[in-house]
């Protein structure tokens, strides 16, 4: 798997390369993938997939969209336990990482430095090598509205903890880190630069 990562990294560059990261929220996740593709034709993606990522795509039937883009995917299931694809952000120039959606258990394992899954593993690479980091977390607000698999709408409350930690990395103490706040924020961030 390395061997593979590292000759798509090395492989003639036409495009600027971003790095993309999905957790397993099904808050944002639709408008996550329509960033996504928009993103694909502009930059050279690679995408990382955390293993509940994959289970809520296609939960949510968005699986088929994100593998018709035909992007390089790291998958989070068929990593070793060291996650070596993240030495991709070392050595190579990528203008972003991407976080988005970002679950709230990501989002808490990152303000406390903890980087033992794929996805926090590329967060904190990209920051020791000084590339932009654009988070979008599925927790905002105290009442949010969210989209269900089956289309509905609900009503969401995430916690004072879940709220403290958005606010935590919004706080500007990782020079590298961005929270944007939502998926138009988002589109702007990645598609016109950070």
């Amino acid at each position: 798997m390395a061997k593979v990562v590292w000759e798509w990294l090395t492989m003639a560059e036409e495009k600027e390369k971003i790095a993309w990261c999905m957790t397993g929220s099904g808050h944002f996740l639709k408008e996550s993938v329509d960033v996504l593709e928009k993103s694909a034709r502009k930059f050279k993606v690679l995408l990382f997939l955390s293993s509940a990522s994959e289970e809520i795509l296609k939960i949510y039937g968005l699986a088929g969209r994100v593998e018709k883009l035909g992007l390089k995917t790291i998958r989070e299931k068929e990593q070793g336990k060291s996650f070596p694809a993240i030495g991709a952000m070392y050595g190579h120039d990528y203008k972003l990482a991407v976080v988005a959606p970002a679950t709230a258990n990501t989002v808490a394992k990152i303000r406390w430095g903890v980087s033992d899954s794929l996805v926090t593993g590329v967060v904190e690479q990209a920051q020791k090598n000084r590339i932009p980091v654009a988070i979008m977390p599925c927790d905002l607000k105290a009442e949010q509205e969210t989209t269900l698999p089956d289309g509905t709408r609900a009503k969401i409350y995430p916690t004072e903890i879940d709220l403290e930690n958005v606010a935590e990395l919004r706080n500007g103490k990782r020079k590298y880190l961005q929270v944007v706040s939502g998926p138009d924020e988002l589109a702007k961030r990645v598609l016109e630069g950070i």
